[in-house]
């Protein structure tokens, strides 16, 4: 086990009584961080995503004045970017809560 094997090279050091306390960190302490990270990273992720969209979204607009298949493009990425951003205040009031 190599906790055990760690454990007793600290036994008697500083740094025992920091890395007993890290150790002891309950899973559900650990999976709340983990959990509250993962909710950021998303959001960030979701935020690049909507931005990245824009432009494309502006252009498949123009561009179905003259060709009318991009009116659909243009409606599926106004629909993706609308699901982002429903997402990302849900996330936001489920985080402020």
């Amino acid at each position: 086990q190599p906790w055990a094997a760690l454990r007793e090279g600290l036994r008697g050091k500083e740094t025992e009584e920091m890395a007993l306390k890290l150790m002891s960190a309950t899973d559900s302490e650990a999976q709340a961080d983990a959990t509250g990270s993962d909710a950021e990273l998303r959001g960030l992720i979701d935020l690049m995503l909507n931005d990245w969209l824009m432009p494309q979204e502006t252009a498949a607009l123009l561009a179905s004045k003259t060709d009318p298949l991009m009116r659909q493009r243009y409606y599926d990425i106004n629909a993706r970017r609308r699901q982002l951003l429903t997402a990302s205040q849900g996330a936001e009031l489920s985080n402020s809560a």
